[in-house]
């Protein structure tokens, strides 16, 4: 999530945000910390597994050193083909530990990695472009395209989301907590506040005066609620697990 958060506020300052330059930096470095952690996980001695993380964190490291004297749309793209690697190797990690899972394990193991995953980068990639647009204070009709897009497929994800959660949970009442509901709450709004702010002052509008920093901290807001889902299902994993994964 460093990484996706590197990119938008990277994207926000190259479109003139200046004071995003210092958050930058600060997210560079949790982002090593995250590569250091992906790389010592067991599966990591894996030599496929271990080679793909190599590389993707060498190439961060690179992009890292010549983003803020790059293009900011080829900077945007970058990040988000090495994102995009990253998911992809998350979801191949998960495929081999998840082998071993009870049924429920499972069916919320494939939620998070085909669901949840993707979700935080469809908010990430539309906060960080739309971050940058804010920033700009103009969109171009290519970059209303892709926003349009952005905001159509976090639509989708967080229905799919909501629904599948939800049915998992009904059927195993005895292992999700009561916050569940309420937090599935929380993102459903958030997730329709931050589409119908995008549309309203972002994509609508031919002179964009909204706040740059605002619209990127409700972006976050909505993913931090996603992680927040994320994280209570990972602990009914482990409870589910006996303690043996």
């Amino acid at each position: 999530m460093s990484t996706q958060k590197t990119r938008g506020l990277t994207n926000n300052y190259l479109n003139g945000n200046t004071t995003s330059m210092l958050l930058v930096y600060g997210n560079r470095k949790e982002m090593k910390k995250a590569i250091g952690t992906m790389e010592s996980l067991p599966l990591a001695s894996d030599a496929i597994i271990n080679n793909r993380a190599t590389n993707i964190s060498e190439s961060l490291i690179k992009l890292n050193r010549k983003a803020f004297k790059k293009d900011p749309a080829i900077v945007f793209e970058q990040y988000s083909e090495l994102i995009e690697q990253t998911l992809m190797l998350a979801q191949t990690v998960s495929k081999h530990g998840s082998k071993e899972l009870n049924p429920l394990g499972q069916k919320l193991s494939t939620v998070m990695m085909e669901v949840i995953l993707p979700l935080t980068e469809y908010v990430g990639q539309m906060r960080g472009m739309g971050s940058g647009i804010v920033a700009k204070g103009m969109i171009t009709k290519t970059q209303k395209a892709h926003m349009q897009a952005l905001a159509y497929e976090v639509d989708v994800h967080t229905t799919q989301l909501i629904a599948d959660i939800k049915k998992i949970s009904s059927s195993n009442q005895k292992s999700f907590n009561s916050e569940l509901d309420a937090k599935l709450d929380s993102i459903s709004r958030a997730s329709k506040n931050y589409i119908t702010l995008t549309n309203n002052e972002v994509i609508q509008k031919k002179k964009i005066n909204f706040d740059t920093d605002e619209y990127f901290n409700k972006g976050t807001d909505l993913i931090s609620l996603v992680i927040d889902v994320y994280n209570i299902n990972n602990k009914v994993i482990l409870d589910d697990s006996k303690g043996w994964l």
